[in-house]
């Protein structure tokens, strides 16, 4: 698969944004269509040939046989991914049995309990 800042510099040149994903760390988000996205892959292949012959009746035969609609794309220049300094690509948890808690269990009063309450 292409490197973040091949896809990144490539969605850049052909003017579409991208960003990270919060939850997956290898997942990115863009504006750019379907299409461009597999234009990037297509451009990926034609860099770094597949070196085993894909079956005519594959799926991925079908994809890379399609021709490169945008041809503006650039994977070479650019800023590339561009992370935040000194932010972890993958952060570790602050501690131990780190994460959602149990609900509290506090016991409730009843409505009888709440009312003599009251009075007093």
């Amino acid at each position: 698969s292409p490197p973040l800042n091949f896809v990144s510099n490539c969605l850049s040149s052909a003017g579409y944004r991208m960003s990270g994903q919060h939850k997956e760390p290898l997942a990115i988000k863009t504006d750019a269509p379907p299409s461009v996205v597999w234009d990037v892959v297509r451009h990926w292949i034609q860099k770094h040939p597949i070196h085993s012959k894909l079956d005519e009746g594959s799926a991925g035969f079908k994809i890379l046989g399609n021709a490169i609609g945008v041809t503006n794309m650039d994977g070479s220049r650019g800023k590339g991914f561009v992370r935040t300094k000194g932010a972890k690509r993958f952060p570790e948890n602050p501690e131990k049995n780190w994460g959602p808690k149990p609900r509290a269990t506090g016991k409730r009063k009843t409505e009888e309990e709440e009312e003599a309450t009251e009075m007093i």
